[in-house]
């Protein structure tokens, strides 16, 4: 009889078993930042400092009510045309982005009971640049033809991360303290994206990366790379802490073994990690499981995040001052109407819809039997159902409104000129009568004017004049606004010297 070597199979078996917990490199960050780490150690020192004075609710201390816009330039680096991705696929990733930070994604439904009151939304959206780093207007998107081919992603000490150097077959970055920048091109080895840590790259390498194949929602990963590398981005770690059991930093998080893949079933427990009785959170945009069921960040992820904005830490503060999204963005609107055998119209001021900007005081009418057509990436034909996302720059997601085929304006607020040096104005759109206090604030949390308190306002629009004096020195500020009927609004101000 043949002698089984047991010895062997049971080597076999574990191998099988830690291939069905782990699947292979999808981020090339961990195998990235070892790389920064040897080039820049003095940069994971300053790091190492800054991390140290990081405490448990500092993030959401600062940031409670706010909302962080952070403006975006995509940088798509192609050799031929299947990479040279059109301004659809961009504009369709942004959206993705924001709703995966803002909780806005419909099938969050899928995690698992337990996880899901640690689902939050981050507080932070993403617009795509109107503004470049000269004051002149853009799309956001800069497209860069390269003899260059796949590129390597730097692993190793010796290795140039190329796409992010012009002179390499990549483009230059736009100004880390003002943008996001996101390079779109072809990685090698399957990877799908990479990002360094806050504080822990030089200043022209600050920013994300991305393969084509991965970016947007018509992609395996469904556009979900984009938050799990902007994840890094803001000081996320993997879940699993890139270690066995490791320590990802975030308390309400669970200790996880490793990382996960496809959709385990629910509770995936490690007896090693002893996470019991409700396993890993495999439901987490860092972790590495498919990503139709890798669909929430946690408030404490969110707190860590928010934490790069402030004083002390400061990584990405400067962002708070960009004006990479001007004024000229509007708020978030989303709108679902049926045109078939309606006119429709929209007063178009300043809004953003089906991806194209229409300038103020324009008229969108549909009539049916008519196709409409906006350039680039919208359209809609006669008789269907149509969709119109307005693109946010600032503010919330509103309640969706249809009156009789004209869309109801939200309530808002917004202050311009911003940054202002000395005055501005700030504009309150209010659909029914109301108490508002208004004040400003600094980023510390502490109150600098008050400029209504629990004043009775009718319906309609109101403008409150806001004055540069000895309590507004230059820097960043919040206007916050509560009404009695429980709406608050946060918008960042920037005032200016003179």
């Amino acid at each position: 009889m043949k002698q089984i070597n047991w010895t062997v199979w049971g080597q076999l078996l574990c191998l099988l078993l830690l291939a069905s917990k782990s699947t292979a490199q999808e981020c090339g960050t961990a195998n990235y930042l070892q790389t920064l780490q040897a080039r820049y150690p003095e940069l994971f020192e300053q790091r190492e400092l800054a991390q140290k004075q990081l405490k448990p609710g500092m993030g959401a201390d600062y940031f409670a009510d706010a909302l962080i816009t952070i403006p975006v330039v995509v940088h798509i680096v192609f050799n031929n045309a299947a990479q040279n991705l059109p301004d659809d696929r961009v504009f369709d990733q942004i959206e993705i982005l924001n709703e995966d930070f803002r909780l806005l994604n419909q099938d969050v439904s899928v995690t698992p009971g337990i996880f899901r009151p640690l689902a939050s939304d981050i507080g932070i959206q993403f617009c795509l640049a109107n503004v470049d780093p000269n004051g002149n207007p853009t799309t956001g998107i800069t497209r860069t033809a390269t003899t260059h081919g796949v590129f390597l992603y730097p692993e190793n000490a010796g290795m140039t991360d190329d796409v992010k150097y012009t002179a390499n077959g990549g483009i230059d970055i736009w100004d880390a303290s003002r943008y996001l920048n996101i390079w779109v091109c072809d990685i090698n080895d399957g990877i799908r994206g990479y990002a360094p840590y806050p504080g822990t790259s030089p200043a022209a390498e600050d920013g994300v990366v991305i393969d084509f194949q991965n970016f947007g929602s018509v992609t395996a990963s469904r556009g979900r790379t984009a938050a799990h590398e902007v994840g890094h981005w803001l000081n996320l770690i993997h879940i699993w802490g890139d270690a066995e059991c490791g320590n990802d930093q975030v308390d309400d998080t669970p200790v996880a073994e490793n990382s996960n893949g496809g959709c385990p079933s629910f509770p995936t427990i490690s007896t090693t990690c002893m996470n019991g009785p409700n396993g890993e959170m495999f439901s987490n945009h860092m972790d590495y499981s498919d990503h139709t069921c890798r669909v929430m960040f946690t408030a404490g992820q969110r707190d860590r995040m928010l934490a790069n904005f402030t004083p002390i830490i400061g990584s990405r503060v400067s962002l708070l001052s960009s004006d990479g999204c001007s004024e000229s963005c509007p708020l978030a609107r989303f709108v679902t109407s049926n045109f078939s055998g309606d006119n429709l119209s929209y007063e178009a001021s300043s809004f953003v819809v089906g991806w194209s900007q229409i300038s103020g005081g324009s008229d969108i009418e549909y009539v049916a039997g008519d196709s409409v057509r906006m350039d680039p990436g919208f359209h809609a034909l006669p008789g269907n159902n149509f969709r119109a996302h307005i693109n946010a720059c600032s503010g919330s997601r509103p309640e969706h409104r249809d009156q009789g085929g004209v869309v109801a304006q939200p309530p808002f607020m917004r202050c311009f000129p911003n940054p202002f040096s000395s005055s501005a104005t700030i504009q309150l759109n209010l659909p029914e009568a109301t108490q508002v206090t208004l004040a400003v604030f600094d980023l510390n949390g502490r109150l600098c004017r008050q400029l209504l308190s629990d004043v009775q306002l009718d319906p309609g629009v109101h403008q409150v004049n806001l004055l540069k004096d000895a309590t507004l020195v230059p820097g960043v500020y919040l206007v916050k606004a509560h009404t009695s009927h429980g709406s608050m609004f946060v918008q960042k101000v920037v005032v200016q010297s003179e």
